[in-house]
């Protein structure tokens, strides 16, 4: 049925179609199931898409009870601390950080702890704004992960044995490693002055973006954001710990965001009222896309925000978007996220390379 994918000449292609293809499939599943945030089963495949073949069976259903588990921790915690930001902030930071770090250093069940923190902190977004019906939507955010994940797993069963795609369940960008070092203490020491190790790296980035997350019930009590809930997508699925230089990051990550929201707001302003037409421009974009995302390691945080960012403007609601609002405002609240977690771990760097230089004077 599908000998033909033995011609496709790149493994880099056909990571691209699985992914592309997945999310269509997740994507006409929220809509047909009517699901309140299609994006969030599109992005749970762009996530989990082509990820470890071999144990896709007994990974999803890891990730689909992370994702219920997640809700059900989100809505009570709401219900706990109903009307009281400053507990809601506390608890979103601690969800936000524990899921980022152990997604940046569990080996085997990375993708399920970002799902089930990411689903927990969603369902907290939305009992910030409405607890009255935060019940059903913690119900559907769970959902909306399971149709995500089935999705992407269905797609990559049918595809094993044509082509040379990646057995593996790695985070989801790709970028060189340090040179391996005999330990720890020597790799840190032979570090440049101006990088970190990845352990360090990694706790920064996890508190960084739990800051930045942390944020939003406090500035909500102030002001109506814009994009809330793409604010903590952004951060939860876009930060990784495969590059040493925070500096880095932000400026890729901005193009990405510019990039694929900018394609998702063209795609919205001509107002497409046909479902299969809308799936196929979805389907063409998010296999250029993830070309970018699996391609060169040096430009693959582009893709990864592109992508993201792309669905979260395109899928805004149940069905064909019919105005171009909804897409500016999640390419606002993302853009905040972006411009928060780089000012946040840009902070914690200095600090730790300052204290670094004066460990290093005495």
């Amino acid at each position: 049925m599908f000998r033909w994918l033995q011609a496709i000449p790149t493994p880099q292609t056909h990571l691209a179609l699985v992914t592309a293809m997945s999310v269509c499939v997740a994507s006409v599943g929220a809509f047909y199931l009517h699901l309140g945030a299609p994006w969030w089963a599109a992005i749970s495949a762009w996530i989990v898409a082509h990820a470890d073949m071999n144990t896709w069976q007994k990974k999803s259903v890891q990730r689909i009870l992370a994702s219920i588990l997640g809700s059900f921790i989100g809505y009570q915690l709401m219900v706990l601390f109903q009307g009281q930001p400053f507990p809601q902030a506390l608890c979103i930071f601690s969800i936000g950080a524990t899921g980022i770090y152990k997604r940046l250093t569990s080996t085997q069940h990375s993708y399920a702890w970002i799902l089930g923190s990411l689903t927990a902190i969603l369902v907290m977004m939305a009992g910030i704004s409405d607890i009255e019906t935060l019940q059903p939507i913690a119900i559907e955010r769970a959902m909306e992960v399971g149709v995500g994940v089935l999705s992407a797993g269905l797609i990559t069963r049918m595809f094993m044995g044509w082509g040379s795609i990646n057995n593996t369940d790695d985070t989801t960008e790709k970028t060189p490693d340090l040179p391996v070092q005999k330990n720890d203490s020597e790799a840190k020491s032979s570090l440049p002055v101006y990088m970190i190790d990845r352990d360090t790296f990694n706790w920064i980035l996890a508190i960084a973006g739990g800051c930045a997350m942390a944020l939003i019930p406090l500035i909500h009590g102030w002001i109506a954001l814009p994009g809330m809930t793409q604010f903590a997508i952004s951060v939860g699925v876009c930060l990784n710990g495969r590059s040493y230089q925070i500096r880095n990051i932000g400026l890729q990550r901005i193009m990405g965001c510019c990039l694929g929201a900018g394609t998702g707001i063209l795609l919205t302003w001509f107002s497409i009222n046909s479902l299969f037409v809308l799936e196929i421009l979805i389907f063409a974009v998010v296999f250029v896309l993830s070309g970018i995302h699996h391609g060169d390691r040096k430009f693959a945080a582009i893709g990864t925000q592109a992508g993201v960012a792309f669905l979260l403007c395109t899928l805004s609601s149940s069905g064909p978007v019919e105005t171009i609002l909804p897409a500016l405002e999640r390419f606002v609240g993302i853009l905040s996220a972006l411009i928060c977690v780089s000012v946040f771990a840009s902070i914690l760097e200095e600090v730790h390379l300052r204290r670094r230089a004066i460990s290093a004077s005495i």
